[in-house]
C-alpha cells in the first residue's frame, strides 16, 4: 500500500498526483465489459461450514486521472476470466480538476488505507493491486472455496424506495466483525482523462462508461457493527429501507455489494447483487 505522507488530512481530501505505475502500456485493445463474476449458487443445505470466497477490488480512480484507464481495462481483464472478482470504483475529485462521480463519504476509508494518489487498487482491503493488467492472479489468489461465512442478499425497488435484506452465515465462531454495503451505478458516461495506449490510445476517451461507481454506503464506510451471535451455523439479517439515493441517474442500472470486515478491517467475504434478486448463500 502506499506509504502516508505528512500531512495525512490532506491525503484525506485530495489526491496527489495521477501515477502511471511501473506498467508499459502495450497494447490497443478493449476488453468486453462483463458484469462481476458470482458463481451460482449452490443448494442452500449446510455441508462443509466452507463458502465460495469472491475478492473485493476498490478502485480509487477520477476521470481527470489519465493513467486511471489502466485499471478500468485491468479490472475488464479479470472479469472476462470469470475470476470471482467484485469490483467498486470510488471516484474522488483533485483539487481544481473535479470529477462528477465525487464520493466524499471515502474520506475516513482513504485516510485508513493511506491512498495518496490515482489510481489505487486495493484488495480485499489488505493489500496494493501490483501492475494491474498483467497481474490477473493476485487478485485470482484472493479467491477460492474456504471463506468462513457466506453473504445473501434479497432486494426489490418500488416507488423509489430501496428494500433489501443482508444475510451473513457463519462456517466458524466468529466476533468482533463489521458489515459495509454500498449502492453502485453503472453505464455513467463522461470523458476520460487517457496517458495509456488503452482504448484506443485517445488523450480524452468521450463518453467512457464508467461502471461500478460508488454512489452511497447505506453504512459506515469502515462498516456497521454486526451484533448478535456470530457462531457457527447462525445467520445475521441487516434490513434497509431507504429512498433511492439522490445522486442516481438510473435506478436500473443499481447493483448492491456487501461484504463483511474482520477486526483488522479486512475483507472475510463479499458478494454483489443486482437488484430485485434474492440470492441463496454460495456453500461448498
Amino acid at each position: 500500500m502506499k506509504k502516508a505522507f505528512s500531512i495525512l488530512a490532506i491525503s484525506a481530501l485530495f489526491f496527489t498526483s495521477c501515477s502511471s505505475g511501473a506498467e508499459e502500456e502495450t497494447t490497443n485493445s478493449t476488453p468486453v465489459p462483463m458484469t462481476p463474476s458470482t458463481p451460482a449458487p449452490s443448494n442452500p443445505i449446510p455441508s462443509s461450514g466452507r463458502f465460495v470466497k469472491n475478492v473485493l477490488i476498490e478502485d480509487f480512480t477520477g476521470t481527470w486521472c489519465g493513467y486511471c484507464p489502466r485499471v478500468s481495462y485491468a479490472i475488464q481483464n479479470v472479469l472476462n476470466q470469470n475470476i470471482s472478482a467484485v469490483p467498486v470504483t470510488v471516484h474522488r475529485s483533485n483539487g481544481t480538476l473535479t470529477d462528477p462521480f465525487h464520493f466524499q463519504p471515502a474520506t475516513p476509508l482513504m485516510s485508513q488505507l493511506n491512498i495518496v494518489d490515482a489510481p489505487t487498487a486495493i484488495l480485499d482491503r489488505k493489500e496494493e493491486w501490483t501492475n494491474e493488467v498483467t497481474n490477473s492472479n493476485q487478485v485470482k489468489n484472493l479467491t477460492g472455496l474456504n471463506a468462513q461465512l457466506g453473504i445473501a442478499m434479497s432486494s426489490s425497488i418500488q416507488n423509489n424506495t430501496i428494500n433489501m435484506n443482508v444475510h451473513t452465515k457463519f462456517g466458524a465462531n466468529m466476533s468482533n466483525l463489521k458489515l459495509v454495503v454500498y449502492v453502485l451505478e453503472n453505464d455513467l458516461l463522461y470523458n476520460q482523462v487517457n496517458y495509456t495506449s488503452y482504448y484506443g490510445g485517445a488523450s480524452v476517451i468521450q463518453n467512457f462508461d464508467n461502471d461500478y461507481v460508488l454512489r452511497a454506503s447505506l453504512t459506515n464506510v469502515l462498516g456497521d457493527n454486526i451484533t448478535g451471535s456470530t457462531n457457527t451455523g447462525n445467520i445475521y439479517t441487516k434490513n434497509f429501507t431507504v429512498p433511492v439515493p439522490s445522486n442516481i441517474s438510473n435506478a436500473s442500472k443499481l447493483t448492491f455489494v456487501a461484504f463483511v470486515l474482520d477486526s483488522t478491517g479486512k475483507v472475510i467475504n463479499v458478494r454483489s447483487s443486482a437488484p430485485n434478486v434474492t440470492q441463496t448463500f454460495q456453500e461448498q
